[in-house]
């Protein structure tokens, strides 16, 4: 049951990435997908939070026109990182996740306004950019607590499935 939930929970999530949040007057959506990573690294570590990351990378670098290959790089790295920090920080709270989520997302854009100024050789406008990295900044933040929760629900059914003492 377990290698059945998360393939079908990290497609819904990239499901309502690309459709619902495109219904909002706003060109940015949130990441989904990446806090769907930073969960799972946390609760699984740095292997498989690796393993999560290139996977979930690797979705969205095929079915996004963006440069092929970042979102590879960044999930499996930040899998990497967030799985091997695990044990230091209290990963039952939901505010540790949701500061996790705003430290990843505001790395992340600037990454990528690295990448992206490296491969075009040129400054792009900084007020766009910023206005960019705070819509997608604010986005997560506001889709972290659901998406805690949900995932929570749905580790905590698999529990109960996989337990044969739970009801007792």
């Amino acid at each position: 049951m377990r290698l059945l939930i998360w393939p079908f929970l990290v497609i819904f999530l990239l499901g309502l990435q690309s459709t619902w949040f495109k219904l909002f007057n706003s060109a940015q959506a949130p990441d989904l997908l990446l806090l769907f990573v930073l969960l799972y690294s946390l609760d699984a570590g740095e292997k498989h939070g690796a393993i999560c990351g290139f996977c979930v990378g690797a979705i969205q670098d095929v079915l996004t026109f963006s440069l092929f290959g970042f979102h590879i790089i960044t999930r499996c790295l930040v899998g990497l990182v967030v799985g091997a920090s695990r044990g230091s920080v209290f990963k039952d709270r939901p505010i540790t996740f949701v500061m996790l989520v705003g430290l990843t997302s505001i790395v992340i854009k600037v990454v990528y306004t690295v990448v992206l100024m490296v491969f075009n050789w040129e400054i792009f406008n900084v007020s766009t950019l910023l206005v960019n990295s705070g819509k997608y900044l604010l986005w997560n933040l506001v889709c972290a607590l659901p998406v805690w929760f949900i995932y929570n629900i749905a580790k905590e059914w698999l529990w109960q499935k996989e337990n044969p003492y739970y009801h007792l």
